[in-house]
């Protein structure tokens, strides 16, 4: 019997340690090397709590940042993050119940992918800005983000195998929009590959260029 307890014990303690494990840490945050021959890396979760400003860095010790990983600020009392253009993939629970998040850019122009739970129970959060093209929305990705208002999708193409979970949004708000510019809105309903389309499409962003970038006249967001 205290064979048994003593073996569940070093097990437990091993899975913790696992799941604390990281590659390398730089004011604060903490990174998993992703390719060695491609320089990448992601952010993932360390010995001390997320709290507070969270500025992610485009490039760590010679790495460039390219995606949000796993669990990365779940739980976390995190209350802003600023994520980089490199970034194109923020994955699974990445930041279940971050409940001081209020809105999110995706400054990305390139493919972005958005893992299942990765917003799940982010209850104040209001705002959804995304500047590249989707690809995929997980499932439950956003489930219980109660306060979501807008969505903002700034890409001028639609990626051809979008596909969006059929419970990505459950439970939202009813008064939710997801803000495309005029003219794409039917695009985005019928995509062949989704279970299920971005909540309350209206096409109400109008082409506007500022300094040769396109923005809109709803919502400008510089970087």
């Amino acid at each position: 019997m205290i064979k048994s307890k003593l073996f569940l014990f070093l097990t437990f303690a091993m899975f913790t340690l696992c799941g604390w494990a990281y590659d390398f840490q730089k004011d604060g945050i903490y990174y998993n090397i992703l390719s060695e021959d491609d320089k990448t890396a992601e952010v993932t979760s360390g010995d001390v709590a997320y709290t507070g400003d969270i500025v992610i860095p485009s490039e760590v010790n010679g790495y460039s940042v390219m995606d949000i990983g796993i669990k990365a600020f779940q739980y976390s009392t995190i209350s802003s993050v600023c994520i980089p253009t490199t970034v194109k993939r923020i994955k699974a629970y990445a930041f279940e119940c971050c409940n001081g998040l209020t809105s999110v850019v995706i400054p990305s122009k390139e493919i972005i992918t958005i893992g299942g739970y990765a917003f799940f129970g982010c209850e104040n959060l209001t705002t959804l800005i995304i500047y590249g093209e989707v690809k995929s929305i997980g499932s439950r990705a956003f489930l219980g983000c109660t306060s979501l208002k807008d969505i903002y999708l700034y890409a001028r193409t639609i990626n051809e195998k979008l596909n969006i979970s059929v419970k990505a949004f459950d439970n939202v708000s009813n008064e939710i929009k997801t803000h495309v510019y005029y003219g794409m809105e039917e695009t985005y309903q019928l995509s062949p590959y989704s279970s299920k389309h971005f909540p309350n499409i209206v096409g109400d962003l109008i082409f506007t260029v500022h300094d040769g970038e396109v923005y809109t006249d709803t919502h400008e967001q510089k970087f």
